[in-house]
């Protein structure tokens, strides 16, 4: 992961003064999953399935209204193309693992999924590792649990109140030391039953992603008060454009 992240920086970000964060970060976020979950690392292949994956995350949470033009008519279409391509990536390495007949330690979460067998020694059937494949990239994408936590609950209401966080404006990664906030005051992915499956995974790939980022560069927001709008989940207006001062120069 840490290979990956450094990889993207020097493409993506050393080469311009000024970047927009978001796009640049959900293309990144896509990319790594691809490449930890699938094994996919062919940049035109990624492209493709991204073409797909974005208008269906896009529509999930959308009026299911299923007419042409629509967030989520154009979800179903990408949704469809996008199961197919997985399915067919999935037989594919299937058919190439029966051809080794030998287990392939240390490859991707997809390889070890076609190892694995139920309870009862019945491999995962294509469909069942799919929908595990395709939930784990949505989670690792864009997680929507925050988002449907924050129709009822104002997430700033606790993050930044005081009685939870001492002087909540201030950067302090120690307050997240030894057993952390107070349940259900920290709630970035959600709470409760509702809470993001990819948690961990996104926590370890927030952590190794900024560390290669503040490590090299100093950033300045172009737009000091950009506004904050929401969607599948909170994001700023513009896409955050920020300019890049390497360290040491």
């Amino acid at each position: 992961m840490d290979a990956l992240a450094r990889e993207h920086l020097d493409h993506e970000w050393t080469p311009n003064e000024v970047v927009k964060v978001l796009p640049l970060t959900k293309k990144y976020t896509f990319e790594l999953g691809c490449k930890l979950l699938l094994g996919v690392v062919d940049p035109e292949h990624i492209k493709r399935l991204a073409d797909c994956f974005g208008p269906a995350v896009n529509g999930m949470l959308s009026v299911p209204i299923d007419f042409p033009g629509t967030n989520y008519n154009r979800a179903i279409k990408a949704g469809k193309t996008m199961r197919e391509e997985l399915i067919r990536i999935i037989r594919e390495r299937r058919k190439e693992m029966m051809m080794e007949n030998k287990e392939i330690e240390g490859r991707d979460l997809l390889s070890k999924m076609l190892l694995l067998t139920d309870e009862d020694v019945h491999s995962f059937s294509d469909l069942e590792i799919f929908i595990n494949i395709f939930g784990l990239l949505v989670a690792s994408f864009d997680t929507t649990s925050s988002t449907v936590t924050s129709i009822f609950w104002t997430v700033h209401s606790s993050h930044k109140n005081p009685k939870y966080f001492r002087e909540p404006e201030k950067f302090d990664p120690s307050r997240f030391d030894e057993s952390g906030p107070a349940p259900y005051t920290f709630v970035p992915f959600g709470g409760g039953p509702g809470m993001c499956p990819g948690k961990e995974y996104a926590k370890l790939e927030i952590l190794v992603f900024m560390h290669n980022v503040v490590t090299r560069f100093k950033l300045e927001k172009t737009i000091p008060d950009e506004k904050i709008v929401y969607y599948t989940s909170a994001m700023p207006e513009c896409g955050l454009p920020v300019r890049l001062q390497p360290h040491g120069k």
